[in-house]
């Protein structure tokens, strides 16, 4: 499983430098994608299109994502092909000057060195939704807070 952490760990380099013609090989062509429904750009996505697809809604949302991997968790059975990866993202959002952090949740299944699904959670959308709110209609946000700041989060 060390194999599917450092596999996992170059996807979010790539995607930090902007450099998708790297990920999109190690993608299954069948991915499945699943963001939470709540957000802007949530549902299923299928393929690597459906990948394509919902990085470009996501991008649509925010501005300058900056993803930061803290932790790695492997399951214990080393035949099992998941991954669990959780950390903190910071992103403009369109109208803000201030960055909002927040945590969250990545779940990826591996085969073959080919990434076959991916979960991504995000511990607080009801947060996210209000920046955004805030942001579109030009409302200061007291929210430039970090992930690991347990009072960012009520």
């Amino acid at each position: 499983m060390a194999s599917s952490k450092h596999l996992i760990e170059e996807i979010y380099d790539h995607i930090a430098r902007g450099n998708l013609s790297k990920v999109l090989p190690v993608l299954d062509e069948h991915i499945r994608v699943y963001v939470p429904e709540s957000l802007p750009f949530g549902g299923a996505y299928l393929g690597r299109d459906g990948y394509v697809s919902m990085l470009s809604k996501a991008m649509q949302t925010w501005q300058t994502p900056i993803v930061r991997p803290q932790h790695y968790y492997l399951p214990e059975n080393a035949s099992d092909d998941l991954l669990i990866v959780s950390g903190e993202f910071e992103v403009t959002l369109p109208g803000a000057e201030a960055t909002s952090v927040f945590p969250f949740v990545d779940q990826w299944r591996v085969r073959d060195r080919t990434i076959v699904e991916l979960r991504i959670f995000y511990w607080d959308t009801a947060r996210l939704l209000l920046d955004l709110h805030r942001a579109a209609t030009g409302l200061t946000s007291q929210n430039s807070t970090s992930a690991a700041d347990p009072e960012s989060t009520f």
